[in-house]
């Protein structure tokens, strides 16, 4: 009951806040200011604008795992001639670190009450985060997890390969693993050219589209979600799809 009472109290600390900011707020959009959301916090109220963007190009020193826990935002892995990451997005939502060869990135755990949006007719600022991996260089781990955005690996070689997403865009090309496994709630994924031992993918309720795939073991599967298989060569399939339609071309 407690609980209940508090929580109540927040939401309702939460709302007054908003529509007390609101006067401030269309004064920022009338003098043009570039507004484009509000964090209501135990702090108060904060506006933000594209000009809080913060951009953190670092060179890295070498490392074998990847760990990233992201609330939203676009990530892609590249290849290059060094280690390094870029992120680009508000200042303290994104922290990291690099330890025992081993670098992890995750979303500032939020103190916020609420976030609300403000785009009229105006980009949004997203969080983007590129990592960059030295060709041919082969990492122990990638572990990703993520509740929105678009996911993007590119000439990736890992033993270990996890992704978890809730509404994200996945996309592989050119990867290679002993074990892949791709769990998603929802979105769209599209992979190419995928090397592996054991491949597993669930998407419950997005649609999955595989072409040229090498695997010893390859399992599919969705609610109410399509699936399509291309040019797979598997000693092993298993794929099922209660509601969705399903399509292959084995070899």
């Amino acid at each position: 009951m407690k609980w209940f009472l508090k929580r109540k109290l927040t939401w309702k600390i939460a709302i007054i806040s908003v529509v007390a900011s609101l006067p401030f707020i269309f004064l920022g959009f009338a003098f043009g200011a570039n507004i484009n959301g509000i964090v209501i916090g135990k702090a108060g109220v904060t506006l933000r604008s594209n000009e809080q963007i913060h951009i953190t190009e670092l060179d890295l020193a070498s490392f074998k795992s990847i760990d990233l826990s992201i609330e939203t935002a676009t990530i892609e892995f590249r290849n290059s001639d060094k280690y390094g990451i870029e992120i680009s997005g508000y200042e303290g939502d994104i922290n990291w670190s690099l330890q025992g060869g081993h670098l992890k990135i995750e979303s500032e755990q939020s103190k916020s009450i609420m976030i609300l949006t403000l785009t009229p007719g105006r980009k949004r600022a997203k969080t983007n985060i590129t990592i960059y991996v030295p060709t041919d260089m082969q990492l122990e781990e990638v572990s990703i997890n993520s509740s929105d955005g678009n996911i993007t690996l590119d000439a990736t070689n890992a033993k270990s390969i996890q992704l978890i997403s809730v509404f994200a865009n996945v996309n592989l090309n050119n990867v290679k693993s002993e074990s892949l496994t791709i769990k998603m709630t929802e979105g769209t994924f599209t992979g190419a050219d995928l090397n592996t031992g054991i491949l597993r993918y669930q998407n419950d309720f997005g649609t999955g589209s595989f072409e040229r795939v090498t695997a010893k073991t390859f399992t599919a599967e969705s609610i109410d979600g399509g699936i399509s298989i291309i040019d797979c060569n598997a000693e092993d399939v298993t794929v099922n799809s209660q509601f969705g339609s399903v399509f292959t071309n084995m070899n």
